[in-house]
């Protein structure tokens, strides 16, 4: 692929990104994916001429935006200017838009996971005065280890406009319901009739919008409300004042069977239970995909489908609540026999004395890497923990408990004993990960050896360290 000289990108590149491939090019803006050659890793680059009037709006959000970390956002890495141009530098999400996969067959269980997602995320930006302002259906990636992920944090509100464009966080909470209504109905609530990233438009009447009970079936009375709630969409119902109280109502939705009892046990936490029906989109939306034969830009297809013939656990569902059931895969951890630090690219210990720490069982215990002056320990390029699983098994993810948050690293594994760091085999990059992570693989993979391996350390306040306070493999 060649740049236009014209097009004021030299050398295809912007500071010290490589530019690869054109993405989107719309509304004065394009959007690439490029390499950051410093960390060997993919980014996004939105770029807008600095004489946009924009731009400075552009630039003001995505520095809000990069304050915020929650492992659901797209995290903005670098605002640049070069060449007349202004550009956000943002993780690249691998995956495929919510917008592809609603065309082919999702539970409504999903659509309720995919907005609470959301909508969690949103929870902590509003926290730090940041709002998205402008949802739509691709906005939301779900990623190939099986994540819901929010792109456009503070900037697409100011390209594209807001859908309430005096109030941005209620403009978010719209957005949620809209998420929600299109998962239901597959059309998205709009004043507009042309479609909304190729999926079919619904109006209002007189400001409010149908039921999707009335478009499509097996939707609940509980699912209308919330819609109709967070759109604003009733003449006598209040709307949702705050993301938490929609969050609040999209997790009790979740949790209600169709006998209007509780589904999870009292010790099961909402984010792990929801971890559960998360593991399993991907997986769907892979499946229909390969045997329809659609290739997906950046979705990784790692499946191993005997996995999902296990015997599984069943939520009991009379459909009364309109929510489908949804199986859950059975998953357990086993111990890791030992762990030791690993830093072939410093003296090669990085306080190994602290390694046993991670895998304790106790939360108060932790291994750290040693404090270095920037997030990313140059000129080292990471630094890790090694776990040994006793001998050659199969594992599903990785439960972490890490010290600090926005954290950036990888899962890599290899049956080698002795390895060097070429000897792995990457399974899943994390970045801007929380102080809490269960990290799913794309398929099941069977190794001996697991590597933690942190390419962005957290900053305490005083110096850039990380590490890890338990950890468990799960199977």
């Amino acid at each position: 692929m060649t740049v236009d000289t014209d097009s004021g990108l030299k050398d295809r590149r912007v500071g010290r990104y490589i530019l690869q491939d054109l993405v989107a090019d719309s509304g004065g803006t394009s959007t690439w994916r490029a390499e950051d050659p410093a960390l060997r890793r993919p980014v996004s680059i939105r770029l807008l001429s600095l004489d946009d009037p924009r731009a400075e709006d552009v630039r003001a959000g995505a520095l809000q935006a990069a304050r915020v970390v929650d492992r659901r956002l797209a995290k903005v890495l670098d605002v640049v200017e070069t060449d007349g141009r202004l550009a956000v530098v943002s993780e690249w999400v691998s995956g495929t838009s919510w917008s592809e996969l609603l065309n082919e067959q999702w539970s409504l269980s999903e659509a309720v996971v995919v907005a609470l997602e959301v909508a969690r995320a949103l929870e902590v930006a509003h926290e730090l005065g940041v709002a998205h302002g402008r949802l739509r259906p691709n906005s939301v990636m779900i990623t190939d280890t099986k994540e819901v992920r929010l792109r456009g944090l503070g900037v697409d509100r100011v390209l594209y406009g807001s859908d309430v464009p005096d109030n941005a966080k209620q403009a978010d909470i719209f957005g949620v319901g809209a998420l929600l209504y299109v998962g239901a109905t597959r059309r998205w609530p709009a004043d507009q009739k042309a479609p909304v990233d190729g999926l079919r438009t619904i109006q209002p009447t007189l400001g409010v919008y149908p039921n999707p009970s009335t478009l499509a079936a097996d939707v609940s009375s509980q699912i209308d409300t919330i819609c109709r709630r967070a759109m604003r969409s009733s003449a006598v119902e209040p709307g949702f004042a705050t993301i938490h109280e929609c969050a609040r109502e999209l997790d009790a939705a979740l949790l209600t069977s169709g006998t209007g009892e509780r589904v999870r046990d009292d010790d099961e936490t909402s984010d792990s239970r929801t971890d559960k029906v998360v593991g399993r989109l991907s997986t769907v939306a892979i499946f229909v995909f390969a045997l329809t034969g659609i290739g997906l830009l950046c979705w990784q297809l790692f499946i191993n489908l005997a996995s999902e013939s296990q015997p599984s656990a069943a939520v009991t569902d009379t459909g009364a609540a309109g929510i489908p059931p949804v199986e859950l895969l059975e998953e357990q951890s086993f111990a890791i026999s030992a762990a030791r630090a690993f830093d072939p690219q410093g003296d090669g210990t990085e306080n190994d004395d602290q390694a046993k720490n991670a895998i304790d069982g106790s939360k108060r215990s932790a291994w750290y890497t040693s404090a270095y002056p920037n997030a990313n320990m140059y000129p080292k390029g990471g630094v890790g923990l090694l776990l040994d699983l006793g001998t050659l098994r199969q594992f599903r993810a990785l439960d972490l408990k890490l010290v600090g948050s926005s954290s950036d690293f990888q899962i890599l594994a290899s049956r080698k004993k002795h390895a060097e760091y070429e000897d792995f085999n990457e399974i899943v990059p994390v970045t801007a990960a929380g102080d809490s992570i269960k990290v799913r693989a794309p398929s099941p993979v069977k190794a001996r050896y697991v590597l933690v391996w942190f390419t962005e350390l957290p900053y305490d306040g005083a110096n850039y360290i990380g590490g890890i306070r338990d950890a468990k493999i799960v199977g």
